[in-house]
């Protein structure tokens, strides 16, 4: 328990200690060796004991540090630098309060890291020993007991205790330099591991049980799970699994986040939308770095909210001056500021330490860089090793490793919301009831489920539940919700104000009236200023606009909506004079809509007009829109929605058409609750279904997907009988593409109304002849569960369950389970059984997946019969998913063969298995009760089946200190004995696993026994079971044991006993086993001592000594291999404490003994010293050694002088290398090459490239491929015509492993000085028949920028995408190809056409990273129309709009809006036209929308990005014929037609219309029977209809 109460620290240097007097005068002071002063360390509960000690100790002169309040509770940071620091001796006081506080294990891990003397203490409870932690540094130190707290043995006990301070063994040098600031950090870090809830920060929940789920983001490549595709006999196969893989988001956990960055910069970008949890992520990382769980490479992790970096926080620097990193970490870290000691350490250990930079909020502050903090804003961003956190609308980093944040799943929610009311609920409320209620209500309402997956969403929804009556609530918006938490917390603030809230919201809102203003205000400026963080000028404004007084403004903070950025109790203590921003954005994004809707209807309407329509397609905005869109729905105010709508709708027009319909789909949703009807509406669901029959026609689904997502999100947009119609239409098509795709986007838009129409459509595709088809049925019906659920569907589906495609009938199983219970008749039920034994196991597993949805309906004796028979199942996956279905059917499924076989299941091999089997067990109530299911394990102990025996053991131990009761133990003691060598390895494990409840004496010995066994993996169990108690139980008993046991008759014991001491010793070294074990290493059994050398090893360099160190030295002799290859690894691990010039002359006379094992040995233990310091000496007996009759011997010094990289490039040792390279051992060479290549750019001389070069048409590829490697490490040096040429002759040779690394070695020679040769040599390798050579080629190109914007190089890319199936590297190196301005502009009309083919079939993907205004400005730069294909099709798969302003292009992507003046009016009809062009092409891919060209008395009007026009004024048509005779005859007649057609688009009242003028001429040209036809089309702007 934690005390806040104050105390002060009682220094060693407080001047009452300095001289200390008695009856007999003046003595001195003890002098202490190593330190200033003893340092207690103790917890608060035992002050009073510990007060008394100190008075003694002070009594007897003997310097003290003492903290009288204990646990470090009064600073830290003075304990750790003062108390610590200057310590020669540390007394720590033991209870079970001590092992239990965070603070003294800290303090005590670092006085033994640091290497203080420690004696421990033992206080209180005379049963309690100390374990974990405690025990392992305790360990082997003998006890000073002050149990017994009389005043007598208090002074008696203080007595030894003095006697041990005055002891004071010779002084020795601490283990590690100081690192107490590091430590204060991960200590800040390991204290916040809560995450406070936001409308209540009264209440938290522990970091760990936050929910955080990362995907890649757009990486393609094949995985594990895709080995479909390897199975797939034909191509119709493989490109529709290939369809359900290539955009699968695969999750990761947090710790294997670096492995997906491929070279020594670990830099990582993750994403998340607004709430999804990415501050949390930040929180949640460096709380597991801090724990030591994850990421111990670096020393220091530093968390850095970006949106801290203010003016206010960081002033502006004297000029010459910027911050530094360094300044960052003391300003977060440090607010107290450091003594100049500790400024100097804090320098010291920063520049030499491995760092991490966790730098949150990219977003939020990339736009409101205070200039003199850009430049450390830049150093930020170049560290080597961070990982940074940004909404992906404001992203301009482009990182190799993107991670996206995806929020909650769907089995998070229910998990969420059960811990949410358990945690708030109170004696008056029923907490399951009300989870239940809450889960159930969200079901119901799929949009608002879809919201609750934003974690941040979720607690808002949560938190207003029980204070909101929603039981008469079918659809809940996004706006409804806003609106509903909004008036929330006006309610709370209102009551803290001791207002009587018994009232309606509207007389809610007006109290809050200015409150309300004043928020709404700063949140519209804010937008309008374009930022987040809001400064005090802008608070301060929007407090004088919305008239409130600057002093209520902290009385107006408690509304919970904004929060001050700096929070400290040190700094500006005046709320109004610092930065703000909202709690979360939308919170902002919600505000500003209440601004404009307020500002439409008042006298601000010209302003929010000018607003809406200039950032009605800026992707910051878009909530904002949305929001309002749904506020104005809940007005009467017809004449202000209609003005809304009126701007959404009108100039300037996205020219592409699908932000436009992304708007419309997003705003529509949110009228759904409006009281009034729509006016609108059939208008614009004519629009959104003309662009979903255009989106799902095209032949790739790029597009689809885009629109594809607001239709997920619209639940009541999609129940409209004119979507169903239009997916009744699309379903009906002969085009497969558009059935597959219609098809996908019926499974994943929530439709639970389904017609009958749709329903019967769904039904016939379930018999189509493609397979993909009538698996893209099932995942239709699927989404739509129980609502699609009747006799036929369920008959067909039931049916699909014997379809000839594994993959129909897995989604067959899928959709049946996901009807449930409607689903559970005994029909279905009988098949599913019969699924139980399909051949495939994905159908066996989705079975079991099925009938456990359906829950105890399915439930009957056939089924519990066959899923008991699947827990036999070989497929993991089956037996685990089998566990679940038994669990999911409760107390019916819970009969004595059931629970006895999930019983077994908890000794499965697989850890899935085994906790899915206890969740069963669980779920099935007092039947399967604890300790019924372990007398069930111990009685299975005994049984005659091996295998029954085997798997009680390992569910016995699954159950950790639960099972650890007496019965129990003896049973598993007398299975050690068992006949069985699986059933003695598992009772070793279980014991371990059971840990200091286990300890028993009689367990330790019978552990010891075992150590002996015949069976190698028995000996290994006991060995790791030793260890285990050893970290939980007191350490002494299991030392003495494993002591005792180095001492055996038997060797074998002896040698798992070094094994056990060594994984203890890596965290407890004590000098009896030390002593032990450098005994061990004399035995006459060469296995015990090379277990000796391995467990010495193990302990590494803290445990070093002279004995130590020469004892492995001699081992480096023996007559063993294994023995001296331990001995030589160990004595690497001991670092520079081996590295004296005793052992280095040691084992520079091994180079020469005559045995060659003992000379390689000693090659490589100098090689492993010599990275740490490699001397003259050691290097030159290395370069004679190089010389030594043996191969192996060469081939190991090779090895070594690489390792020892560019320290070793002398001249001696590369002309011995070069010389190397003609040994006539193949690995020698080899090893030569790799050397060479490792001293890097040192070793680029031209003797060194001419022999590498040579090397590269050795007879052995492998050295040939090191050869390459070698070059391509010498960088520009190496960049000649001799080596290009070597590695370009070396592109053809057999191998395709040489292939591949000469091409790479191209790539790292092209990075330093690309030039035409090198590229022209990748080029050829695009060609390659081999794939990995091909991918290389295109990584490396991709390092090149715009060097290899070539048309050569592109038409290679392109080749080399389409031999790959799936992702392929060709793509990410196109696209940043395309980045290159210059090189764009030299591309050949050929050349820019194939780019466009490859782009129009979704081959390239979206091209996210390329600026949304590149190819804008190639085509005005050429002038070239070749490029106008290019400019449309990528604005369209990118997602963007595009609107024309006067001469001015605007182009809103996924950043701020992009402005292209042309003033060029023919250029800008040009771009306009070609953009009318794509629309037309993309109506006319549709056979719903296509029409054929013909003269027309309608007007010609264009799709998608003209969907809005008005009706068109009459035409104006002119026709004349003309007709061509010979000798009289007529031949042909030609008919010429010109047609003006008016489209306009709506505008407001006061401005004039917009036009767009087409004129179409149509010629006819008839030829006896023949007849041919053309058309063209030209267009200008005007804003009045007559001006055509």
């Amino acid at each position: 328990m934690e005390h806040t109460c104050a105390g002060p620290i009682v220094p060693a240097h407080d001047s009452s200690f300095s001289e200390s007097q008695t009856e007999n005068g003046n003595r001195e002071r003890v002098a202490l060796n190593g330190g200033k002063h003893v340092m207690l360390s103790y917890n608060w509960n035992s002050q009073t004991i510990v007060s008394k000690i100190y008075q003694i100790l002070k009594d007897e002169n003997i310097p003290i540090w003492f903290d009288i309040q204990g646990d470090m509770k009064h600073n830290i940071y003075e304990s750790m630098a003062d108390g610590i620091e200057n310590a020669a001796v540390v007394c720590c006081f033991m209870t079970p309060d001590y092992q239990k506080s965070e603070n003294c294990k800290l303090e005590l891990q670092y006085a033994e890291k640091r290497g203080k003397r420690i004696i421990p203490c033992m206080l209180g409870d005379k049963a309690w020993k100390p374990s974990s932690w405690l025990g392992l540094i305790t360990g082997g130190e003998q006890y000073i007991s002050f149990r017994d707290d009389s005043a007598e043995n208090i002074r008696l006990k203080a007595r030894q205790l003095i006697d041990q301070i005055k002891e004071q063994p010779p002084t020795s040098q601490p283990v590690d330099e100081p690192s107490y600031l590091f430590e204060i950090i991960r200590v800040e870090y390991e204290r916040n591991n809560r995450i406070e809830r936001i409308m209540n920060p009264a209440k938290s929940v522990p970091i760990e049980q936050s929910y955080i789920n990362l995907a890649i983001v757009e990486i393609k490549e094949q995985q594990e799970k895709e080995k479909m595709l390897r199975d797939a006999q034909h191509n119709d196969a493989i490109i529709g699994i290939f369809e359900q893989i290539y955009g699968m988001k695969t999750v990761l956990d947090v710790k294997d986040i670096f492995n997906k960055c491929k070279d020594q910069t670990k830099n990582v970008l993750v994403l998340g939308r607004a709430g999804i949890g990415k501050s949390t992520f930040c929180q949640y990382v460096a709380y597991k770095w801090a724990t030591g769980a994850i990421w111990s490479q670096y020393d220091l992790l530093v968390l850095i909210p970006l949106r801290s970096l203010t003016e206010s926080r960081y002033p502006p620097t004297a000029p010459g001056t910027s911050y530094t990193l360094i300044d960052l970490v003391k300003k977060e870290y440090f607010g107290h500021g450091l003594s100049e000691k500790d400024d100097r350490l804090l320098r010291e250990q920063f520049h030499k330490s491995q760092v991490l930079w966790l730098l949150d909020g990219y977003d939020e502050i990339v736009q409101n860089v205070p200039g003199h903090l850009q430049y450390l804003f830049e150093q930020l961003l170049k560290t080597p090793h961070h990982i940074v956190t940004s909404r992906p609308y404001l992203n301009k980093l482009s990182y190799t490793v993107q991670l996206e944040i995806t929020g909650f799943t769907d089995d998070n929610i229910p998990e969420y919301v059960k811990q949410f009311f358990d945690q708030t609920g109170d004696a008056t409320h029923d907490s399951t009831s009300a989870d239940q209620n809450l889960l159930s209500f969200l079901k119901l309402n799929p949009s608002i489920w879809g919201v609750a997956h934003i974690p941040i969403n979720l607690e808002l929804i949560c938190s207003i539940w029980s204070d909101t009556d929603w039981s008469e609530t079918k659809t809940l918006t996004m706006t409804a919700l806003y609106d509903c938490i909004t008036e929330w917390l006006c309610r709370r603030y209102l009551t803290k104000q001791n207002v009587d809230i018994q009232m309606t919201k509207e007389d809610v809102y007006a109290d809050c009236h200015k409150e309300l203003a004043f928020l709404e205000t700063l949140a519209f400026k804010g937008m309008e200023n374009n930022t987040i963080i809001l400064r005090k000028e802008l608070l301060q404004k929007a407090l004088k606009d919305a008239e409130c007084s600057s002093k209520h403004y902290a009385r107006l903070l408690n509304i919970g909506i904004l929060k001050s950025i700096n929070n400290q109790s040190i700094g500006n203590q005046i709320e109004v004079q610092k930065d703000h921003y909202f709690i979360h954005l939308s919170f902002q994004e919600h505000f500003a809509a209440r601004y404009l809707v307020k500002a439409l209807n008042g006298s601000g309407r010209q302003t929010a007009i000018d607003f809406i329509k200039s950032h009605k397609y800026n992707q910051r905005f878009q909530l904002v829109f949305i929001f309002t869109s749904g506020l104005l729905a809940q007005t009467n105010s017809e004449s202000c929605t209609d003005t809304f709508w009126d701007i959404i709708l009108g100039e300037p027009t996205d020219l592409v058409g699908l932000r436009h319909m992304q708007l419309i789909i997003s705003c529509m949703e949110e009228t759904t609750n409006s009281s009034s009807s729509f006016r609108r509406r059939t208008e614009l669901m004519d629009s959104v279904t003309k662009g979903i029959i255009i989106a799902v026609s095209m032949k790739h689904d790029i597009i689809y997907k885009q629109l594809n997502e607001p239709l997920r999100r619209s639940a009541s947009l999609v129940h409209d009988s004119t979507i169903q119609d239009t997916l009744i239409t699309l379903l009906e098509s002969k085009e497969s593409n558009t059935k597959k795709n219609v098809l996908s986007l019926i499974s994943q838009i929530p439709i639970s109304n389904p017609s009958s129409q749709l329903i019967h459509l769904l039904l016939l595709h379930l018999g189509d002849e493609q397979w993909y088809i009538r698996q893209r049925a099932c995942e239709a019906f699927e989404k739509m569960g129980e609502k699609a659920a009747t006799n036929d569907v369920m008959n067909r589906l039931v049916t699909a369950l014997g379809d000839e495609s594994h993959y129909v009938r897995m989604s067959a199983c899928d959709t049946l389970g996901k009807m449930g219970e409607k689903a559970a008749t005994s029909y279905v039920i009988n098949r599913l059984i019969a699924a139980l034994g399909d051949e495939n196991e994905y159908v066996r597993h989705k079975a079991c997946e099925a009938l456990g949805e359906m829950g105890e309906k399915a439930a009957t004796n056939d089924v519990i019969n066959k899923l008991v028979t699947a827990l036999e199942d070989k497929s993991v996956d089956v037996r685990w998913r089998t566990c679940e279905a038994l669990g999911k059917m409760g107390e019916k499924a819970a009969t004595n063969d059931v629970i006895n076989r999930l019983v077994i299941a908890l000794g499965d091999e697989d850890r899935n298995v085994k906790r899915r089997a206890s969740e069963a067990l669980g779920k099935m109530g007092e039947k399967a009760a604890t300790n019924n299911v372990m007398n069930r394990l111990v009685t299975a102990l005994g049984d005659e089946d091996v295998n029954i025996k085997r798997r009680a053991c390992v569910a016995l131990g699954e159950m950790d200190e639960k099972a650890a009761i007496n019965y129990v133990i003896n049973r598993l003691m007398t299975a050690v004995g068992d006949e069985n060598g699986g059933v003695r390895e598992n009772a070793c494990k279980a014991l371990g696993q059971m840990g200091e409840k286990a300890a028993t004496n009689d367990v330790i010995n019978r552990l010891v026994t075992a150590l002996a066994d015949e069976n190698a993996n028995v000996r290994w169990r006991a060995c790791q079971a030793l260890r285990k108690m050893g970290d939980k139980a007191p350490i002494n008993d299991v030392i003495n044991g494993l002591l005792t046991a180095l001492r055996h008759e038997h060797w074998n014991i002896r040698q798992n006993a070094c094994t056990a001491l060594g994984e203890m010793g890596k965290k407890a070294a004590t000098n009896d086993m030390i002593t032990g074990l450098v005994n061990a290493l004399r035995d006459e059994y060469g296995n015990v001592q090379e277990a000796a050398c391995k467990a010495l090893g193990e302990m590494g360099e803290k445990v070093a000594n002279n004995e130590l160190i020469n004892g492995l030295v001699t081992a480096l002799g023996n007559v063993w291999p294994d023995v001296r290859e331990s001995a030589r690894k160990a004595l690497g691990k001991m670092g520079e404490k081996a590295a004296t010039n005793d052992v280095m002359n040691r084992l520079v006379t091994a180079l020469g003994d005559e045995d060659v094992n003992v000379r390689s040995t000693a090659c490589r233990a100098l090689g492993e010293m010599g990275e740490k310091a490699p001397t003259n000496d050691v290097i030159n007996r290395l370069v004679t050694a190089l010389g030594d009759e043996n191969g192996y011997v060469r081939r190991c010094v090779c090895e070594v002088l690489g390792e020892m990289g560019e320290k070793a490039a002398t001249n001696d040792v590369m002309h011995r290398l070069i010389a190397a390279l003609d040994d006539k051992n193949e690995y020698v060479r080899q090893k030569a090459c790799e050397a060479l290549g490792k001293m890097g750019e040192k070793a680029a001389t031209i003797e060194v490239i001419t022999g590498l070069v040579s090397a590269l048409g050795d007879e052995n590829w492998n050295v040939g491929m090191s050869a390459c490697d070698a070059l391509g490490k010498m960088g520009e040096k190496a960049a000649t015509n001799n080596v290009i040429n070597g590695l370009v002759t070396a592109l053809g040779n057999k191998i395709g492993h040489v292939r591949r690394t000469a091409c790479e070695a191209l790539g790292k020679i092209g990075e330093k000085a690309p030039n035409n040769d090198v590229i022209n040599g990748l080029v050829i390798a695009l060609w390659d028949a081999d794939m990995s050579v091909r991918e290389s080629a295109c990584r490396v190109l991709g390092k090149m920028n715009e060097k290899a914007a070539t048309n050569d190089v592109i038409n290679g890319l392109l080749n080399a995408r389409r031999r790959v199936i799936g992702y392929s590297s060709a793509n990410e190196t196109l696209e940043k190809i395309l980045f290159s301005f210059s090189g764009l502009t030299q591309l050949s009309s050929d050349t820019v056409s194939k780019l466009f083919e490859n782009m129009k079939e979704g081959q390239l993907g979206a091209l996210r990273t390329v600026p949304p205004d590149q190819f804008v400005k190639v085509f005005l730069h050429t002038r070239s129309t070749v490029w106008l294909p290019v400019v449309t099709v990528v604005a369209l798969l990118q997602g963007n709009a595009v609107t024309v302003t006067g001469n001015t292009i605007v182009l809103y992507g996924s950043q701020e809006p992009v402005q292209v003046p042309i003033p060029d009016e023919e250029l800008r009809r040009t771009l306009v036209e070609a953009f009318v062009h794509q629309a037309e092409e993309l109506e006319s891919s549709s056979e719903l929308l296509a029409k054929p060209k013909m003269v027309s008395s309608q007007p010609v009007c264009y799709p998608l990005a003209l969907a809005l026009t008005e009706v068109c004024p009459p035409l104006s048509t002119t026709t004349i014929t003309t007709t061509a005779t010979s000798l009289g005859t007529t031949i042909s007649t030609t008919t010429a037609t010109r047609t003006f057609a008016i489209a306009c688009k709506p505008a407001m009242a006061e401005e004039p219309r917009n036009c767009l003028c087409v004129c179409t001429m149509t010629t006819s040209t008839t030829t006896g029977t023949s007849t041919t036809r053309a058309t063209s089309t030209s267009a200008t702007t005007s804003t009045k209809n007559d001006n055509c």
